[in-house]
């Protein structure tokens, strides 16, 4: 059996101002505090920028002001400079970052926009497929709000190791090499197969969202998802609540905790790939008020749902917890632990 290590290195450059040096190739901006501790870009609805460097120091503040929360201004670092956000980007529209020699959010840095998307992979085409030969990471040890959108982080390593918040939206983190973000559909991200190993997702941090997608394209036996902190996908309204960890066909660790309910009843959560670990007191709870929600790890029934992918070898220890009750009325939910060869529950 091959064992996979990866480690997550912090970029380090020496940084001395805001976003420099930005051209713009669509739409319109302008620019207010180059080379100071404050940059504000007054952007159009729709605006493209090539920038040099795309960095702000512990100490500075990037502002995007934008017409309205639906309107999107596409960042691109042209180039060999990773982005170090150590300060505060802020925002009242969607941003997105791209940056394939990586971006690290620093532990005192604070992202609060709109909606937040950054990639390391390049723009395929319209249809929302996103590919690179980057091996650089997303990593994020600060704090990411989207007030009124989504969090997609894409890249071939992503690290969530901090906050990382989308009350109304979906916090989607996606490792590999072939991405495709779907606009419809009851989930956002698809991970394509991948050849190579390597690519792997980790989430040590907090995650809030109305559904949460944490997805790497992994390969058999290698360890693609290690999810040990707290996701909780928690809705008052009739969609969300949904969590999916799914690793391809890698494996995923699960030893921290998951909550997820949608109004009054539970959620769902999928926990699925090659090989699948609950263990060292994992807290899997989709329960609600007036009914149980829906847990699959592994597989679905008898392993015969062909939208539901099958593990090889499952693993549930007698320390974790799994729960889909329903709280003070109603049926409780559905519990599935599958896998197509060894199941040890």
């Amino acid at each position: 059996m091959k064992w996979q290590i990866v480690v997550f290195v912090s970029i380090s450059i020496n940084l001395c101002a805001n976003p420099s040096n930005p051209l713009v190739v669509q739409g319109e901006a302008s620019f207010y505090g180059i080379g100071s501790q404050t940059l504000q870009i007054v952007a159009a609805d729709t605006t493209v920028i090539h920038w040099e460097d795309f960095s702000i120091a512990s100490n500075e503040l990037t502002q995007f002001i934008q017409p309205d929360v639906t309107s999107t201004v596409f960042n691109h670092v042209m180039t060999g400079n990773p982005s170090q956000l150590l300060g505060h980007l802020k925002a009242n529209g969607n941003v997105y970052l791209f940056n394939p020699n990586g971006v690290l959010v620093g532990k005192d840095g604070k992202v609060d926009t709109a909606g937040f998307f950054c990639s390391t992979l390049d723009v395929l085409n319209e249809k929302g497929q996103y590919s690179g030969d980057s091996k650089a990471s997303i990593v994020n040890q600060g704090t990411i709000l989207a007030s009124s959108g989504d969090v997609i982080l894409l890249s071939y390593c992503v690290d969530n190791q901090g906050s990382i918040e989308a009350p109304s939206g979906v916090v989607g983190l996606g490792a590999g090499e072939r991405i495709l973000i779907q606009t419809t559909g009851d989930e956002r991200l698809l991970i394509q197969p991948q050849v190579t190993a390597g690519s792997m997702l980790e989430n040590s941090g907090q995650i809030v969202a109305l559904q949460a997608e944490l997805k790497s394209a992994g390969t058999p036996f290698a360890l693609a998802i290690n999810h040990k902190g707290s996701i909780d996908a928690l809705s008052l309204q009739e969609t969300g609540g949904k969590i999916f960890l799914v690793a391809g066909e890698g494996t995923v660790n699960v030893t921290g905790a998951m909550h997820a309910q949608v109004k009054d009843e539970g959620g769902t959560v999928h926990v699925l790939g090659h090989t699948v670990k609950v263990f060292e007191n994992a807290v899997i709870d989709a329960s609600g008020k007036n009914g149980g929600g829906t847990v699959l790890i592994g597989g679905d029934y008898r392993g015969s749902n062909p939208e539901i992918p099958n593990a090889q070898f499952t693993l549930v220890t007698d320390n974790s917890q799994i729960r889909a009750d329903a709280l003070q009325s109603g049926d409780g939910g559905k519990v599935i632990i599958w896998a197509d060869n060894t199941t040890g529950f």
